[in-house]
Formats: structure tokens, sequence, C-alpha cells
């Protein structure tokens, strides 16, 4: 698997002007030891897609697609690999997945230009195929990628046996960083929000589009780690 043996100290983000914490740079080293980080979201698409009916997924179909998106037999099966963390972080209470759920946290990780990554972002939530969302769905959106951002994908950097060979994060660090950002949760939601909509009920899809590859703020839509740097500026 890809290992994270190097902390490295806070530096200037080339996206923000913040001080990036040694938290934070840790955590993104480790997502890119996804493969999703280097898969186009064209290509996790048109693997996922025609099974995205499917209202729940057994680890055995999600590992079978897996394969074809760059992930190992290993990784998957090996406890200690971030690949095995990650897709365990993403299960339901009955250890089952979703179509929404995966290709979610596949579409924050994935590399692809703003305006393909929205619309895809856009589509899975327009759940009523009329070609707009409302501002509790649009308000749900944000909740679910912050959540993703923050409270799934850098559990990936956990590691309390080895921290001390620079090899991870301790779950109570961790956690000290996650409460940290958490605070701004909120905030964020409501300016994000208010960005987007510009206080209609409404947002098209076309208009969404645009908005997201407009607004540099609203890039955070579609990165984890820009979310994550946007809750702590």
């Amino acid at each position: 698997m890809g290992c994270c043996n190097e902390k490295t100290t806070g530096k200037v983000s080339g996206t923000s002007q913040l001080i990036v914490s040694e938290e934070e740079e840790l955590i993104k080293e480790c997502e890119k030891s996804i493969p999703f980080t280097n898969t186009h979201i064209s290509k996790i698409i048109q693997v996922f897609s025609p099974h995205k009916n499917k209202e729940h997924w057994h680890k055995p179909l999600l590992d079978s697609l897996l394969l074809n998106l760059g992930f190992s037999e290993q990784s998957l099966k090996d406890p200690d690999c971030y690949e095995y963390k990650f897709i365990k972080a993403l299960q339901n209470p009955k250890r089952l997945y979703s179509y929404h759920t995966i290709l979610l946290s596949a579409l924050l990780l994935s590399p692809g230009n703003s305006i393909e990554k929205s619309r895809v972002l856009f589509e899975l939530y327009d759940k009523t195929k009329q070609d707009k969302l409302d501002n509790n769905e649009v308000q749900n959106m944000i909740s679910e990628i912050i959540f993703f951002s923050v409270k799934v994908i850098p559990m990936i950097a956990v590691n309390d046996e080895d921290e001390s060979q620079d090899k991870g994060l301790s779950s109570v660090k961790v956690k000290k960083h996650l409460i940290v950002m958490l605070r701004k949760e909120n905030q964020l939601i409501g300016r994000l929000t208010n960005v987007l909509m510009r206080e209609s009920r409404h947002i098209s899809r076309s208009d969404f589009i645009t908005r997201v590859n407009e607004e540099p703020f609203l890039q955070a839509l579609l990165w984890s780690y820009l979310i994550r740097l946007a809750l702590l500026e």
C-alpha cells in the first residue's frame, strides 16, 4: 500500500494562504494512497453506474468494481492498508454500501475538471430528476460533503501503533483535529449555501455548474481537502 511515512511541517497551501497544520498535511498525504485520487471521475462513473440502481452493495460486488479502479486484492483485505480503512469507513451499520456513498467519496478524491465534477455532484443529489435542487437539498449535500471530508476520510491516517515512527497520527490527535474543524461546520454550511443559492429557493443544473466553476469559494464542494481548509480558515 501507499504509506505516509514522513510527517511534514505546516506550509502554505497552493490553493490557500492558510498555514496548513501537520495533521492536515499528513491526512492529505494519506489520501494519495487511495486509488480514487489517480482515477478520473469519468472512469469511476463508467465502472459504478451499471450498478447504481441497487439499493445496497455487498462487499464482494464493491471489491470487484474497485479492482477495476486500481485497488489491489491485498489492499482490500489487509486492515493495515489505507485502502482497507477507507472502504471500511464507508460501510453502513449493516456493513453494506451504497452507490451514493461510494460515488460521493470517490468524487471528493478524484481528479477531473470542475465542470465535470460539479455536474456529477448535482446529478447525485437530483433525486427527482427535475434538474433543480431546493435549499434543503443543497444544505443536505453540503452536510454530507463535510461529513465524508472531515469525519470519514481523515480516519485513514489513524495509526495508534506506529505514530512514534511517523507512520500516522494517533486517534486522539485526529479527533482533536476534527473537533477544531467542526467548530465552524454550521457557519460553513450557511456560507456555502448563501453563495450558491443567492437567496433563491431553487437552483437549476446549469446555474449550479456555472456558479461552482465561477466562484473559487464553491470549489470546496469538489475536493475533500478544500472543505477541510475552509473549516480551518
